[in-house]
């Protein structure tokens, strides 16, 4: 987590920054969304009440590059989207990752990766990373 350096298109003081190496597959993982208030344990995912969109503020230094979002769950397959793309260069822009078509039910994923640069092999690229969310359909 670092300083936001471009507030310009998305006002939080910090984000996510993640730079990639050489390897094919770079990847963001994390166990969860949120915690539930007893607990203060990740929940798993709530399709029905929650939506089946994770949409994700993105800023990369190029368009056309592929951002994978997959979800991995407990006892069940994973669920992987791999052709949405950066559509802007030096601007923050919201990707949208739309699960319903997929087939997720309530209750088995709770992590979720994103795969940056997805298939590329260039070192050092900075992307930013900030406001994961899921929401209904729109």
């Amino acid at each position: 987590v670092v300083a936001n350096p471009v507030k310009d298109g998305n006002t939080s003081t910090s984000v996510g920054k993640y730079t990639t190496a050489e390897a094919e597959w770079d990847f963001v993982w994390t166990t969860g969304f949120g915690v539930t208030e007893d607990s203060q344990e990740f929940e798993f995912l709530d399709f029905t009440n929650d939506g089946y969109i994770i949409k994700v503020d993105v800023y990369a230094p190029v368009a056309d590059m592929p951002i994978y979002c997959k979800l991995e769950g407990v006892e069940v397959d994973a669920k992987e989207i791999s052709n949405v793309k950066t559509t802007k260069a030096n601007e923050w822009e919201t990707l949208e990752f739309d699960f319903e078509p997929m087939g997720v039910v309530d209750g088995a994923y709770k992590n979720f990766v994103f795969c940056v640069d997805a298939g590329g092999t260039t070192a050092g690229t900075e992307v930013y990373l900030d406001n994961v969310r899921q929401v209904a359909g729109e």
